[in-house]
């Protein structure tokens, strides 16, 4: 009878210390990545927040990248070559400015959209608005701002032609602010 007991005493003591080392033992911390420091006042129209598809999207010099879907892929946001073009867009006097912005999901298509980033007097910075989508894989020319209005001439292709063909048919897009909103018309 004393070895049963001495076997049991072995296995309680080997499953007492075995629970006492997962106890004991320090378990790896997650990693997280570092976050990226978001101005709190945008006081370049390149770092400022653009909504786009229904989510916000923080510019940082121009630049955003984020998950796409299911994570595989990444969404890429930056500014269209050129510079921001600065006028009064909602009547306050103050300079504003508009951005070609375009985005890469990952696929084959490239979206460029036009945006406003509003001069905020309170705060000093810029407030983006919702960006205006002009179209896909598109040829932008240029874009000003003219008596309080965005003005934005590009080519696209012919309605039916496929996504391949390179676009040729020249299009003028007019944008004003209202309520703080991008509001907007094309002429072909």
């Amino acid at each position: 009878m004393k070895r049963p007991t001495l076997a049991i005493i072995i296995i309680i003591a080997a499953i007492g210390g075995g629970t006492a080392w997962q106890v004991s033992r320090p378990e790896a911390l997650p990693v997280e990545a570092p976050e990226t420091a978001v101005p709190a006042v945008a006081s370049d129209p390149a770092d400022a927040t653009y909504r786009i598809n229904g989510e916000d999207v923080v510019l940082i010099d121009g630049y955003a990248e984020s998950a796409a879907g299911s994570g595989t892929s990444k969404t890429v946001t930056r500014v269209w070559s050129g510079e921001p073009q600065f006028g009064d867009l909602d009547a306050d006097g103050a300079n504003d400015a508009a951005l070609i912005i375009t985005q890469d999901n990952g696929g084959s298509g490239t979206f460029f959209y036009i945006a406003a980033a509003l001069k905020n007097r309170a705060t000093g910075g810029y407030d983006g608005t919702e960006a205006y989508l002009l179209g896909d894989r598109i040829a932008p020319q240029n874009f000003s701002i003219y008596r309080g209005a965005i003005e934005v001439n590009f080519a696209e292709r012919a309605p039916g032609e496929p996504m391949t063909a390179r676009p040729s048919v020249g299009v003028t897009t007019y944008l004003r602010v209202e309520a703080g909103a991008l509001v907007g018309s094309n002429s072909n």
